[in-house]
């Protein structure tokens, strides 16, 4: 592993095409939002509207934690359409958090949202919610590997890799601790990423890994997956 971050070429990961470069007004589960500069564009990816699809079929909870947020659209609509009663979203892309909050006040749900700069857990560390989702970055490139741990790579591609497979490995060690008593921990996982080496690592934390719903159409799939506690023998 590198000692120090190496960039990316511009563009060598193949999805600058589809990244927002300005302020951009968008239509998402029937209503409008705004999505700023580097910010994942959920309107442009089918996955977005089926786990959209898949958190609205679940029981009302008390709490939400949305990983990831984006623009912030899930955890606006988990209020918005009853799914939680409160929402936190959380993400590591400035602009991420300033148009989730945007998009919030323009919903009318602003003060049942909350959002926090974080990766995966850390800006959350003390708290404790009912359900946790996150529409994870686990695609790979087209070489298939892995990116490196250290790899410089910008928000918008952040947004759709993970180096390292290092926060997937972060969202199964501390999951469960962030869950209250009987709450429930999701993860949608993109078909072309390595469920394998996911599961794997699963596996050795004592987690398995349940398929509750699978998106068969469009390029390759996407799984929405319930992480939980093996039982014991």
């Amino acid at each position: 592993m590198n000692t120090s971050a190496e960039s990316v070429p511009d563009d060598a990961l193949g999805v600058s095409s589809w990244e927002v470069t300005q302020e951009t007004e968008v239509e998402f589960g029937g209503l409008g939002w705004t999505v700023l500069p580097s910010v994942y564009p959920m309107h442009l990816v089918r996955s977005s509207e089926f786990f959209r699809r898949q958190l609205s079929a679940l029981p009302p909870v008390h709490s939400f934690l949305e990983v990831g947020c984006g623009a912030g659209a899930l955890s606006v609509l988990a209020v918005k359409n009853g799914l939680c009663q409160e929402a936190t979203g959380v993400d590591i892309n400035p602009n991420a958090l300033a148009v989730s909050q945007m998009n919030a006040r323009r919903h009318g749900v602003e003060d049942a949202t909350t959002f926090v700069y974080s990766d995966v857990f850390d800006g959350v560390s003390d708290s404790q919610f009912d359900l946790i989702f996150w529409n994870s970055n686990g695609a790979l490139p087209d070489s298939g590997e892995i990116l490196d741990e250290d790899a410089a790579i910008s928000h918008h591609e952040r947004a759709i890799f993970d180096p390292g497979y290092a926060s997937h490995l972060r969202y199964l060690e501390l999951g469960r601790n962030h869950l209250r008593p009987g709450g429930r921990l999701l993860i949608g996982f993109c078909g072309n990423g390595d469920l394998e080496f996911i599961k794997e690592k699963a596996a050795g934390l004592g987690l398995s890994l349940e398929l509750l719903a699978t998106d068969d159409e469009g390029s390759h799939p996407h799984y929405l997956l319930e992480i939980r506690e093996t039982s014991p023998a």
